[in-house]
């Protein structure tokens, strides 16, 4: 899937490693946003990130962080719990409920510069309301 390989020689190129450990640490941090989830409940994505989702959580991952500090995510048919960054569970964001989006206030800079990850806590499978 990586489609790295060995050199002739046997020996993997330091440019792979250093990548492969770049992700290995973004897995430690960020792993739970990818392993046991499923696409996104949503028919398209948004421009700055994508979505996956499992049993009381929708995980947003944004690999554009807006400028605006605004993330604006469809309506989902689920009760939210709480919406706060991986990394930062102490930390919840602030968010508001209108015209079927979800519109959640961001710190200003992102926590990882390749892909940050939030999280709508809520009560069951995570649903499009459309």
């Amino acid at each position: 899937m990586l489609n790295i390989g060995p050199k002739g020689d046997g020996t993997v190129p330091v440019q792979t490693i250093d990548t492969l450990q770049i992700i290995g640490d973004w897995m430690k941090t960020y792993g739970e946003s990818i392993y046991g989830t499923t696409r996104s409940p949503f028919k398209t994505e948004p421009e700055w990130g994508l979505y996956t989702k499992k049993e009381g959580k929708l995980y947003i991952h944004v690999f554009s962080w807006p400028k605006t500090r605004e993330l604006t995510v469809p309506a989902l048919k689920n009760n939210i719990k709480k919406i706060y960054l991986i990394g930062a569970l102490e930390t919840q964001l602030n968010y508001t409920v209108n015209d079927g989006e979800i519109m959640i206030s961001l710190p200003e800079d992102a926590p990882n510069e390749i892909n940050s990850v939030a999280v709508i806590e809520v009560e069951g499978l995570p649903e499009a309301s459309e």
